[in-house]
């Protein structure tokens, strides 16, 4: 698990009650390359979910931790092979 994830997952654990992040957050990975961060989730429902409350936020924890823009792009699992998102946007594949 990337640094940058854990950061995540430690202002989400905080923010919510235990109940959502153990539903909403626990059940996500993360993988980053130099310019993108892929937050993996594990059925489109999850996915859905995290992409229409949270996308923004992990976006914002992005360039606060980077220091700059980084592209966030959530797929599912069994997506993940197939993931393409623009450069230089906040993109996911549900």
């Amino acid at each position: 698990m990337s640094a940058f994830w854990t950061h995540c997952l430690d202002h989400f654990e905080r923010e919510l009650s235990a109940q959502q992040f153990a539903t909403w957050f626990r059940v996500l990975n993360a993988e980053e390359s130099a310019s993108t961060v892929t937050v993996v989730a594990p059925n489109a429902f999850v996915g859905k979910w995290v992409r229409d409350r949270y996308l923004g936020t992990i976006d914002s924890l992005a360039t606060a931790y980077f220091g700059e823009q980084r592209r966030i792009q959530l797929t599912v699992a069994a997506d993940k092979p197939n993931v393409a998102a623009a450069p230089g946007s906040s993109a996911n594949t549900l």
